[in-house]
């Protein structure tokens, strides 16, 4: 499996008219809510997890989708690092219960 590229769209019909255009291509889609790198707790369990998946498995992701990874971490660290509040920690909790981290 290599990862292309990483495209933005807003959920709803949007995100099923790209879905259904990308599968059309013969590739297959996934998706993560913006909103989860927010939350400090998410954003470094997905930052660690990026990092560990590229470690050992570097050619799963082309140039192209690396360096839109890169800008989308970058970005939303500005907002993101900080101490996290009870909040975040709840939203973590239930990501951990509903996503098996």
């Amino acid at each position: 499996m290599t990862i292309a590229g990483l495209l933005r769209g807003v959920q709803g019909e949007c995100d099923r008219e790209m879905g259904r255009r990308i599968n059309g291509r013969g590739l297959s889609d996934a998706w993560d809510d913006l909103r989860d790198y927010c939350n400090p707790l998410i954003y470094l369990r997905r930052l660690t997890g990026y990092l560990n998946h590229m470690r050992q498995h570097p050619e799963d992701f082309s140039d192209e989708a690396h360096e839109a990874y890169l800008r989308i971490l970058t970005l939303v660290a500005q907002r993101t690092l900080r101490q996290p509040n009870a909040e975040d920690r709840q939203h973590f909790l239930d990501a951990v219960s509903t996503e098996g981290f």
